[in-house]
């Protein structure tokens, strides 16, 4: 629904979210765009893409601290799922996952996405 929605208000000069992490790519990888592949992956979502945290030992061992900890991580996981995009990336012999979100009102101008390297990526994630 969310990404529908997006679609309608940005019918003209919006740039996809895999032409985004290309760009990014491209750049950070000395790779010319022309030899980028990029997908977005909506089989996948960013909580996938992060290592599971304990929680520090103090808070670990007070159930109310516990608790609320482990339902603020629930909601950040949450809205990352829903707010952020996962694209898979590949080319000059080098191949990534990119996590992507549309950047905030205070970023520059004229960027349309904000993509960094996911770090972690299981071996359960099916890659190109």
């Amino acid at each position: 629904m969310r990404r529908g929605l997006f679609a309608i208000v940005c019918l003209c000069g919006c740039q996809s979210v895999a032409d985004g992490a290309r760009e990014d790519f491209s750049s950070e990888n000395t790779c010319p765009l022309e030899r980028v592949e990029a997908r977005e992956r909506s089989d996948v979502k960013p909580s996938q893409l992060r290592r599971k945290v304990d929680p520090p030992r103090d808070i670990a061992t007070d159930p109310g601290r516990l608790k609320l900890w482990q339902d603020r991580q629930a909601k950040k996981y949450a809205y990352d799922d829903e707010s952020h995009y996962i694209v898979e990336v590949r080319g000059c012999d080098k191949h990534d996952f990119y996590e992507c979100r549309h950047p905030g009102s205070g970023s520059t101008p004229g960027v349309r996405w904000m993509c960094t390297i996911a770090r972690y990526v299981p071996d359960t994630i099916t890659k190109w």
